[in-house]
């Protein structure tokens, strides 16, 4: 939910994550008749390509951006169906959840979900309290990263790109592994300007002979998220090649990012308790 202050009213932000995304805003007012359904922004979660299919960092090396990848199209006004060689059979149906006895079962191959995952409200903080500020959080899995999209500029600020890997002790040097972070989502900051958010992966090994792929699901902790400056709009599109929040930042690796919580499973919901938010709430499933 964002309010704003020149319009006078607010209006509803909806993330959507599959193809490469869209946010969605839902208005009410403005005269007599409702404003309804607008677009807010679109390719919201995927833009340059450089991290699509890009999993170096399953092989305990961190990820570096790879040319010759595409986001995949966002679609107006069609429907597809998706065949096991990925191919895609447009108008079948009018709608994607909808099969008639007229219509071949196809077996469903689905595009990849590269969109905007999760939304927060910027917090800023003064010496004597925080409020919600203009401008708007959003977990970009296209490119694998969580953003700070500038009310002002319209740039988009990198605020988490590497993660310590889950029982990240590197054995070989005693030093903590890092990763680029791969399905972020429940973006929620606390009231002291540290923005929490989850991770869900796939920890894949294999010995003799056998494959084992094992649910992971992080909550971590970005500290004082609030006080990374934000860049020039200029710089936005080279952005997305960096791995920290500026320019040959290596800051992530100073300890400004934390591991809170781990679990086997997925991570489903976390939601800070609303007493001194010393503690979370956090939902998993297996």
């Amino acid at each position: 939910w964002v309010h704003d202050e020149e319009l006078g009213r607010g209006y509803l932000l909806l993330a959507d994550a599959g193809r490469s995304g869209r946010i969605w805003r839902w208005e009410v007012g403005g005269g007599p008749i409702t404003i309804g359904r607008s677009l807010h922004m679109e390719r919201s979660g995927c833009r340059s390509g450089l991290w699509v299919g890009n999993l170096g960092d399953e092989h305990g090396e961190i990820a570096t951006p790879k040319a010759g990848e595409t986001c995949p199209r966002n679609l107006f006004g069609v429907s597809s169906t998706y065949n096991n060689a990925g191919k895609t059979q447009a108008g079948l149906t009018s709608s994607s959840c909808t099969e008639t006895a007229t219509q071949p079962k196809i077996s469903q191959h689905l595009p990849p979900l590269l969109g905007s995952a999760s939304l927060a409200v910027e917090l800023t903080r003064n010496a004597e309290r925080s409020s919600c500020g203009k401008n708007l959080i959003v977990a970009e899995w296209g490119e694998r990263r969580i953003v700070r999209v500038e009310g002002e500029s319209g740039a988009r600020t990198p605020l988490v790109t590497l993660v310590p890997n889950h029982r990240s002790i590197n054995v070989k040097n005693g030093k903590l592994r890092w990763r680029r972070v791969h399905r972020p989502s429940h973006l929620m900051y606390t009231p002291f300007g540290d923005l929490l958010f989850s991770d869900n992966f796939e920890n894949i090994s294999q010995e003799n002979n056998t494959r084992t792929v094992e649910h992971i699901g992080v909550l971590y902790r970005r500290k004082e998220a609030v006080h990374i400056p934000p860049i020039p709009a200029e710089k936005s599109r080279q952005a997305h090649e960096w791995l920290g929040t500026s320019e040959g930042s290596d800051e992530e690796r100073k300890g400004q990012i934390d591991v809170l919580f781990e679990t086997s499973g997925w991570i489903e919901g976390v939601a800070l308790a609303d007493s001194d938010f010393s503690a979370c709430y956090v939902l998993v499933t297996n």
